[in-house]
């Protein structure tokens, strides 16, 4: 997971115990651990690919 990200930005501070539950207190909710794992190892940035490209289409068909 970590080569989805920009290397040329600077991440936030590393996420803290503190930082997690001010968070769930402010917004009233649990956050899942998965999500804080995830913030653990890359707490904020950019993603190398920002485009998204749908799945292979013949022409003359809808997208809808």
């Amino acid at each position: 997971m970590r080569d989805i990200w920009d290397d040329g930005y600077s991440q936030s501070k590393k996420l803290t115990e503190e930082m997690v539950s001010n968070a769930e207190k402010k917004l009233g909710v649990r956050l899942p651990k998965s999500y804080i794992e995830l913030c653990k190892m890359q707490n904020g940035g950019y993603l190398k690919y920002c485009d998204y490209l749908p799945p292979f289409q013949q022409i003359g068909q809808t997208i809808m």
